[in-house]
């Protein structure tokens, strides 16, 4: 990279994450602390940002955090009392505005920054690539002499590594300050310095921490601390760490992302995470409303009845719908995404009504409509609960409107025609006077003509004939009498006693037409043979 590239990457860098507001202000801010902590007798330390040395790629963030990480470790191991270590927003501060100490910053010369900013001790990292590896390189320096107190090198195939070697080894870095303080002749005019405390560096665990990290269901990636392990491609897998706490986070498609804490506290541990399946919102409707819903055959509280909603998981769910007085309905629905929308349509049940009639053949309308399903009797017919009106007619017999319930499936109803009476009696009365008045011109001739050979057995015929057509009007006449019983039998007579009371009148209405025709005949004859003789 460039000089002028590097100058840029410092200023991009400082631009997209601080902003610097009046400098000069700051910086009498800062001279004033630095002031206020050489009277304390209180030593300063720098640590610079971490940049690229050549080719080496990283994000603007993930420098940060490698420099934050050192500005930790210094914090830990260095006496808050004894030393200050500098803020980002610190160091940024007190970078002039002209572009010659950057450009100084961005050729490594930490030593002239760390004394234009007043610190004693700073120290600087460059991120560089060796191979296909990245390297780290951190090193610190005494500000006012120049010298080299101390560095570190490591090389390592993904930035995480990176980051557990900072944790390794920056504390024995830093450490080297305490050392090399303690050396240091008291200025004159000065108390002696105190003899300085012990410092607790804080224990590196082991440099190979290995676990295995196994996942239900396997082939997850995995990120340690916010960043991918790209040495594990996916679970099952062993991880390789400098330390044994941190961070992990195991994640795969269409489950949900698992963040754990985890404490090894044993060689080879293993490690197991159960990953559960990513669900989406399915909403469910119908027609009508209220309707109860089971799930692959079994109910669900979350959405008992429409209107509702119920998280699946991807694939394929068997949904059974039901309600009172409807048809139950099952269907299959995918699922494969969010906020999806089922809306169930319900058909009402239907039952089953046979229709029979005496007699039969009758015309049926229902309410009000005909229907080519059931036009005439006997049919059957299908309908919905509740009441159906129902419209009989026949010629020659009285029409019948009556209402019906539906309760339930095979019912059955019988209906009775009464015969127009009215119109049968008329026509009777009209064939009697037609009768009597053709029979007695046709008698006085056949007394007139008694000197005829046959006129003896024309007599008999004419009798005969005669009296079949009485008999005939007599049983006409019960005919009409057995109606008019029929007729006036109460509503709550049980079937058999209608029934018997109509065979009667059928049987009167037989007789009555069996005589007509025989007393026709016998006259028929007798009037042939009169004439013939």
């Amino acid at each position: 990279m460039s000089k002028i590239g590097k100058i840029e990457e410092i200023r991009l860098f400082s631009v997209k994450y601080f902003y610097i507001n009046d400098i000069m202000h700051n910086n009498k801010i800062i001279i004033v602390l630095l002031l206020v902590n050489l009277a304390h007798a209180v030593s300063t330390v720098a640590v610079l940002e971490i940049i690229s040395s050549g080719e080496a790629k990283l994000k603007i963030s993930e420098y940060r955090h490698l420099t934050d990480e050192l500005r930790t470790q210094a914090r830990e191991v260095l006496p808050q009392n004894d030393y200050t270590v500098l803020t980002r927003d610190n160091i940024l501060q007190l970078l002039p505005p002209d572009s010659e100490e950057a450009e100084c910053l961005a050729e490594s010369c930490a030593v002239d920054i760390g004394r234009a900013i007043g610190a004693e001790y700073v120290s600087q990292g460059f991120v560089g690539e060796f191979g296909k590896m990245l390297t780290l390189t951190v090193e610190l320096y005494e500000s006012m002499s120049g010298n080299l107190l101390g560095s570190f090198v490591t090389e390592s195939n993904d930035i995480m590594n990176l980051l557990m070697t900072v944790r390794e080894k920056a504390p024995n870095l830093y450490a080297r300050i305490l050392k090399g303080a303690s050396g240091k002749s008291a200025p004159a005019n000065t108390p002696s310095p105190q003899p300085v405390a012990p410092v607790s560096v804080p224990a590196v665990v082991g440099t190979n921490v290995v676990a295995k990290i196994v996942t239900e269901p396997a082939g997850a990636v995995l990120e340690v601390n916010g960043i991918p392990y790209q040495n594990c491609q996916k679970t099952p897998c062993n991880i390789s760490l400098y330390e044994n706490r941190f961070k992990l986070s195991a994640m795969l498609n269409e489950y949900k992302t698992v963040d754990t804490n985890l404490v090894i506290t044993m060689p080879n541990q293993t490690v197991t995470i159960k990953l559960n399946p990513k669900t989406y919102s399915v909403n469910f409707a119908s027609e009508p409303s209220g309707v109860s819903l089971n799930f692959n055959g079994q109910p669900n509280n979350g959405c008992r009845q429409t209107p509702c909603s119920m998280e699946f998981i991807k694939g394929n769910v068997k949904v059974s719908a039901s309600l009172d007085l409807y048809e139950s309905k099952d269907t299959t629905i995918s699922v494969t995404g969010s906020n999806q929308r089922v809306n169930l349509k319900l058909k009402p049940k239907t039952y089953s009504v046979s229709f029979a009639s005496e007699p039969s053949g009758v015309s049926l309308n229902f309410n009000g409509q005909p229907n080519n399903s059931c036009r005439q009797t006997p049919c059957s017919m299908e309908f919905i609960k509740g009441n159906v009106k129902v419209s009989a007619s026949l010629d020659l017999y009285e029409s019948k409107d009556t209402t019906i319930s539906v309760t339930g499936n095979n019912q059955r109803v019988n209906l009775k025609l009464n015969p127009a009476f009215g119109v049968l009696e008329e026509q009777s009365y009209s064939y009697n006077n037609n009768l009597q008045n053709n029979l007695s011109p046709q008698v006085g001739t056949w007394l007139e003509k008694g000197i005829s050979y046959g006129f003896w057995g024309g007599i008999a015929l004419d009798v005969l004939g005669t009296a079949a057509i009485i008999t005939a009007i007599t049983k006409n006449q019960d005919m009409v009498n057995m109606h008019k019983k029929y007729r006036s039998l109460d509503n709550g007579a049980s079937e058999p006693d209608f029934t018997k009371a109509w065979e009667k009148v059928d049987d009167a209405k037989t007789s009555r037409n069996v005589f007509y025709v025989l007393g026709g005949a016998f006259l028929a004859a007798g009037i042939g043979v009169h004439i013939w003789f």
